[in-house]
């Protein structure tokens, strides 16, 4: 990291790889989670299938269980794709801020410079 006039960082712009990689690997735990759910729901409904005194009501409220498991999750990601995205939204303007603050100070130092050199007006 390069300190200009010692009043703010400067680094590449981009999304924080670590931040991404943690992101990727919360999602693909998720998944795995939500492929052993199903898994387990469709031997639960199997299991109920193979039942000789089965009621509807044991099988709706299994579907109905899933359901809101599947609306929970969702709302869950949805929510955090929300957080990450206000998140980079934010990084993103704090960059822009401090593109033009750089570019202003590259400014003021190109005309200090044609003032002390000679034959530069």
């Amino acid at each position: 990291m390069n300190t200009i006039n010692c009043f703010f960082t400067t680094r590449a712009a981009g999304y924080d790889t670590d931040q991404v990689d943690r992101y990727i690997q919360k999602i693909t735990a998720e998944y795995e989670n939500l492929q052993g759910q199903l898994a387990e729901l469709s031997g639960r409904y199997d299991r109920l299938l193979e039942q000789p005194d089965l009621k509807k009501d044991a099988i709706a409220k299994a579907l109905v269980d899933a359901e809101i498991m599947a609306i929970q999750i969702v709302n869950q990601a949805k929510s955090e794709a929300a957080r990450i995205l206000e998140s980079s939204q934010q990084e993103l303007q704090r960059i822009q801020q401090e593109k033009t603050c750089v570019t202003s100070e590259i400014g003021n130092m190109l005309n200090r410079l044609r003032t002390v050199i000679p034959g530069n007006t």
